[in-house]
C-alpha cells in the first residue's frame, strides 16, 4: 500500500509507505496526532508540526544563507494594489482605441539586428541552430559590438539558472570576472568549464540585490530570460550602482510585469496609463506571443492577427517607457530584433551603454 496522497505535478500518488494506521505517510500527514502541520518556507516538500515550527525554521537545512549585499527590498519599487475590474466587452472599445493613438503617437523604429558570435559555432552545429543557441549567439554578438568584451568589467548574469550563456561568454572572454544570479539554487553545468576564480555564483533574489555591497568594480549586466517584473528589478538593480556600464537584456514575459515594481512611472503618467489600464495593457501583451489557434470569435471583436499585432504594441509601448528611464539617468539605449519570429516570439532585446562608451 501507498500513501494516498496525490502528487499533482507528477499525476501520480506519493510512492511512500503509509504511516501504520493511517492512509498517508509522515511527510503529508495533515495532522500529527491531532496537531496542525504547517509548510516549510524555505522547502516545499516537507511540512511540520505546528509547536515545532518556530524552532524548525531556525534549524531547517534549506535555509539560505543570506549574502553581504542582500538588502530586502532594495529594488522592489511601489506596492501595487489589487485590480478589481477586468478588460471585457464594454471598456475594451476605449482602451484599444487610446493604446492605438499613443503607438502612432510614439511612432517607435526598432532595428533588426541579428548578430553572431564565433564562439557559438560549434554549439550551432551541435543543436542544429536551435533556437536556444541561436539567441544566445545574437546576445553575444550584441555584447561583443558593445565593446564589453574589450575592457575590463565584471560581467554579470541576471537570472542565471544553469549559466548556459556565461559559460559561452567566458569562452569567448576567459580574463573577465563572472558573477552569476539567481534566486534558485540549480545544478550548474558550467562549473567544469569555469575557473574557480573566474567566477561565483549567488542565490538571492533580485529585488534584495545591493550591487554597492557586492563589488566596487565597473558591470556589465546581461540575460537571456528575465521573466517579467524581473527585468525591471533589474533596471533598478543597475541604475542604483554608478558603476554600471551598460546592459543586455532579452525581454520576455510581460503579462507578469506588475505596475509597482515597473520603473517609469513618469512614462506612464505622460501616456495617462493608471494602474487599471496597466493591467490591461500587459493583460493584451499576451496576445502578441501566444501563437494561438482559434476555432471560434474571440470576446474582443478581433481577429487572430489584429490580436497578435495589437498585443506587440502592448509590450513594445511597455518597453519604450524602460528605454526611457534608462536614457534619463545617461545611457543610450535601444531595442533591436535580436533573433527571426521563427527563432522565437520573444525577439526583442534592451541594449544600453554609458554615453561616453558607446561606440562612434
Amino acid at each position: 500500500m501507498k500513501c494516498q496522497f496525490w502528487v499533482k505535478k507528477k499525476s501520480r500518488y506519493c510512492p511512500l509507505e503509509p504511516k501504520q494506521g493511517y492512509p498517508y505517510c509522515g511527510l503529508h500527514m495533515p495532522t500529527l496526532n491531532g496537531e496542525e502541520k504547517k509548510q516549510c518556507p524555505y522547502n516545499k516538500g516537507h511540512s511540520i508540526p505546528v509547536s515545532k515550527y518556530q524552532k524548525h525554521l531556525e534549524t531547517c537545512t534549506f535555509k539560505p544563507i543570506l549574502p553581504k549585499c542582500y538588502s530586502k527590498d532594495v529594488n522592489v519599487g511601489s506596492e501595487s494594489k489589487p485590480i478589481q475590474i477586468e478588460l471585457n466587452q464594454d471598456n475594451f472599445s476605449a482602451f484599444y482605441q487610446k493604446i492605438n493613438r499613443l503607438w502612432n503617437t510614439l511612432q517607435m523604429k526598432i532595428e533588426s539586428r541579428i548578430l553572431d558570435h564565433p564562439v557559438m559555432k560549434e554549439r550551432l552545429l551541435e543543436s542544429h541552430d536551435g533556437k536556444h543557441s541561436l539567441q544566445q549567439a545574437s546576445l553575444i554578438g550584441h555584447i561583443q559590438s558593445c565593446g564589453f568584451l574589450d575592457t575590463q568589467h565584471t560581467m554579470i548574469e541576471f537570472g542565471a539558472g544553469a549559466g548556459e550563456m556565461s559559460k559561452y561568454l567566458h569562452k569567448a572572454s576567459p580574463n573577465h570576472h563572472y558573477i552569476l544570479i539567481d534566486r534558485e539554487k540549480v545544478k550548474m553545468r558550467i562549473s567544469k568549464e569555469l575557473k574557480r576564480d573566474s567566477y561565483e555564483l549567488l542565490i538571492i533574489d533580485i529585488k534584495d540585490l545591493d550591487l554597492n555591497l557586492l563589488t566596487q568594480d565597473d558591470i556589465v549586466g546581461y540575460s537571456k530570460h528575465l521573466c517579467g517584473c524581473a527585468t525591471d528589478l533589474t533596471l533598478r538593480c543597475a541604475l542604483n550602482y554608478q558603476k554600471c556600464k551598460g546592459l543586455v537584456i532579452a525581454l520576455c514575459c510581460h503579462g507578469k510585469v506588475t505596475f509597482g515594481s515597473y520603473i517609469n512611472h513618469g512614462f506612464l503618467e505622460e501616456c495617462e496609463i493608471d494602474e487599471e489600464q496597466f493591467h490591461f495593457l500587459r493583460q493584451c501583451s499576451t496576445w502578441g506571443v501566444s501563437g494561438m489557434e482559434r476555432t471560434q470569435e474571440h470576446w474582443s471583436g478581433l481577429q487572430k492577427e489584429e490580436m497578435q499585432r495589437f498585443g506587440l504594441r502592448c509590450k513594445r509601448i511597455l518597453d519604450h517607457g524602460r528605454v526611457l528611464a534608462l536614457r534619463n539617468q545617461g545611457y543610450d539605449a535601444h531595442l533591436y530584433y535580436y533573433c527571426s519570429q521563427d527563432t522565437s516570439l520573444e525577439n526583442v532585446v534592451l541594449v544600453c551603454q554609458k554615453k561616453d562608451l558607446t561606440p562612434s
